[in-house]
């Protein structure tokens, strides 16, 4: 039997070397002469023993080769940090660089392929839905304009998405159209929706699973379909989509202004916006409010086309849209690769996920759904196919009644449809105020299923409480941070002090100071008053153009500015590095220059390897006093920075630079921000990587001598496991 497959070849690990390949011959060689001397008769136990002791010498030194090749090559490879801080290393840790690996189509039993294949597209009979009549609207068919095809290689161009059947990524299409092929493109679309044609070429699509993780495998509701198409039929797309968007908006009717999901100047924030708004007015009057999350199964491959077809007719799409739509929905299927070649499943209802039209026919065909007469005091926020149904009363009671006609009422138009609605995986809570606090175990009863009230409710990643604190969802949020902050930890220089997630926030807050960044809940407050000003003016009838938004961005900067000043004047902690930056904070913000690396941003505050530091922080030093200087000097930022004699060489250039001022961290700030160049600071950080290197590369050394302190600190949740 084989023991390999021909021509399989192992190729060589990344830190491997030609002195490891020798120490590894020599290794082998030793191992060798160490069998064949114990395997002689007579047995010679002293030659024996001579040749254990050369195969250990060399086993151990190929040992020390290998451990000192990777971290060599670890630090060759966080050195890359300084360049592209999202690179490799950041990859690496966080699990998103991973060894490529074979479709999952391609490994999946046949049977249990088509069975998850069958379920995620399934079939849907035609629905004798009635016609909604319309005025028709009758158009002649323009050419595709060189702005409409430039407008939509743009968009395809910002987008990094994986190329479809065809393999070509959307840039080298964007260059084969500069090249010179554009007007013979846009001659090709605009016959296409003359005679209202979709080419069948474009309609097929690369069918790729994902594994949603916590379900079982042979269950199809664990995998998430994802279909790759061709960026050239995507273009098309782009065209189609602006002509309905242009229509919508122009003549109308447009979608209901209940949907939020895949339009112009809306998102998720303005759904949750529009919620709390509801909320908070109507809780203020004394009344309940109840919000109901429905869940529609696999609403995108099952929405049926004759709803679609209706739809279009409602908005009054013209002939020659209606008909590409048609083409363009009727004849897809997705190819697959599977364990005897190459799969294929034809498509007969939903919209295509990953393609541009896809959302948008989704909100015409689901648009029937919000345009439904409910009750009084009942209505419906949606993103796409996530709904909500939100009921008002004066109390409880009432609120819950509304709640429950308004939710058998939206349940019935959608499986009018032909969806689904899993009613067992539905949510609701209830919003109050002061003694209108909902009954325990409270539910409410659609189609013989109970519904509970829960004291929390996740709609559009966000958990939301009946007092909108988001506490719950900041609870569920930090064991994520925690473990991102750990992952982390592994590419930056560990020297103790706090961990998990106060370290995270530890690091947050230094950087803001250090970088220029304000600090988030200003950063959000002043983000918060724009969005709000653009939210009032839409609402008004007006739309801000961007020179007004960058206006209004620059007055709440202003602003922010001035309260970071006053926090940075009150903070009790890092005062050696506030009263350096808060006197020039402005100029430090906006300054447009000047590189912060690791070792720069421990001269700024302080934290690194510094004497007083190691020892009251980290504890991994006996004393606070300098190894660089005699006498008991402090070891201290301001000791490395003007005192300490050793760096007298390196602190030459700054000092020429401070015009014999005091080399003190406020006036090496004041000469880096009033040269207006990156001049000084380019002085400034070479003093700090000559010097914290040297200071680094001491420290490591004093780490390896006997009887030194440990440079971590065992956690005292460690000490009572080990204990235990």
């Amino acid at each position: 039997m084989q023991r390999r497959r021909p021509g399989a070849h192992r190729t060589s690990v990344f830190w491997w070397s030609a002195e490891l390949a020798q120490l590894r011959v020599a290794c082998l060689a030793a191992r060798r002469g160490y069998t064949r001397t114990r395997r002689r008769r007579p047995i010679r136990t002293e030659e024996e023993k001579q040749a254990y002791s050369v195969y250990r010498d060399a086993k151990l030194a190929l040992r020390i080769g290998i451990a000192e090749a990777k971290k060599k090559a670890w630090q060759e490879l966080l050195d890359t940090l300084e360049r592209d801080p999202w690179g490799r290393p950041y990859q690496i840790v966080t699990n998103k660089l991973r060894s490529w690996a074979p479709p999952l189509t391609k490994n999946m039993e046949p049977e249990l392929l088509s069975r998850v294949v069958t379920e995620l597209f399934p079939e849907r009979d035609a629905l004798s839905s009635p016609h909604e009549t319309t005025t028709e609207h009758s158009v002649t068919v323009s050419e595709v304009s060189p702005s409409e095809l430039k407008t939509a290689i743009a968009r395809m161009t910002t987008k990094k998405t994986a190329p479809g059947p065809d393999g070509m990524h959307g840039r080298v299409v964007a260059l084969a159209l500069d090249a010179g092929l554009d007007m013979r493109f846009r001659s090709l679309l605009t016959e296409c929706l003359r005679n209202g044609l979709f080419p069948s070429t474009w309609k097929t699509g690369l069918l790729v699973l994902l594994k949603k993780g916590g379900k079982p495998p042979e269950s199809p509701s664990a995998y998430r379909p994802i279909v790759l198409l061709d960026e050239a039929g995507k273009l098309f797309e782009r065209i189609i989509a602006g002509r309905i968007y242009n229509h919508l908006e122009t003549i109308g009717p447009n979608i209901h202004e209940a949907q939020f999901g895949f339009r112009k100047h809306r998102s998720t924030i303005d759904a949750i916006a529009r919620l709390r708004s509801v909320c908070e007015e109507q809780v203020s009057r004394g009344r309940v409010v109840f919000a109901v999350s429905l869940d529609i199964a696999n609403a995108f491959n099952s929405l049926p086309w004759d709803c679609i077809a209706d739809g279009l007719r409602h908005h009054g799409l013209p002939a020659y849209i209606r008909k590409c739509v048609a083409s363009y929905l009727n004849g897809r299927r997705v190819i697959f690769p599977k364990q005897n070649g190459i799969g294929s499943h034809l498509i007969k209802c939903g919209v295509p996920q990953g393609s541009v039209l896809g959302p948008l026919l989704w909100n015409i065909g689901y648009d029937r759904v919000l345009r439904a007469k409910l009750v009084p005091g009942v209505s419906t926020i949606c993103y796409a196919d996530d709904t909500l149904v939100v009921a008002i009363g004066e109390n409880f009671k009432e609120a819950r009644l509304r709640a429950t006609a308004g939710v058998a009422r939206v349940v019935s138009e959608i499986k009018k449809l032909g969806l689904v609605v899993a009613l067992q995986k539905s949510e609701a809570i209830c919003f109050y105020g002061h003694r209108k606090a909902p009954p325990q175990d409270a539910d409410i009863i659609v189609g013989g299923v109970a519904i509970r009230v829960g004291t929390t409710l996740k709609y559009l990643g966000l958990i939301l409480d009946p007092g909108w604190t988001f506490r719950p969802h900041f609870v569920a949020l930090a064991p994520k941070l925690t473990a991102t902050a750990n992952m982390l930890s592994r590419i930056m220089p560990n020297l103790g002090g706090p961990s998990g997630g106060v370290a995270s926030y530890t690091l947050m807050r230094s950087g803001q100071k250090h970088s220029g960044t304000a600090p988030w809940h200003l950063d959000a407050a002043a983000f918060s008053e724009v969005y709000w000003r653009r939210a009032e003016a839409r609402d008004k009838g007006d739309n801000p153009t961007l020179e007004q938004l960058n206006a209004w961005r620059a007055l709440e900067d202003q602003q922010l500015l001035v309260e970071w000043e006053s926090e940075l004047a009150g903070a009790s902690a890092g005062k050696y590095t506030t009263e350096a930056l808060r006197p020039l904070l402005q100029l430090w913000v906006k300054r447009r220059w000047g590189h912060l690396s690791y070792r720069l941003v421990q001269m700024l505050s302080g934290h690194g390897c510094f004497g007083s530091y190691l020892h009251k922080v980290v504890g991994c030093e006996e004393s606070p006093t300098c190894h660089h200087c005699v006498g008991d000097n402090r070891d201290d930022a301001l000791h490395t920075l003007r005192d300490c004699p050793a760096w007298e060489v390196e602190r030459r250039p700054l000092l020429d630079a401070l015009q014999g001022e005091d080399a003190i961290l406020p006036n090496v700030v004041k000469a880096i921000l009033s040269a207006g160049n990156d001049g000084s600071w380019k002085i400034f950080y070479n003093f700090c990587e000559s010097v914290m290197k040297v200071k680094e590369e001491a420290g490591r050394t004093r780490e390896l001598c006997p009887g030194t302190r440990p440079r971590r600190r065992k956690k005292p949740q460690a000490r009572q496991i080990l204990a235990t």
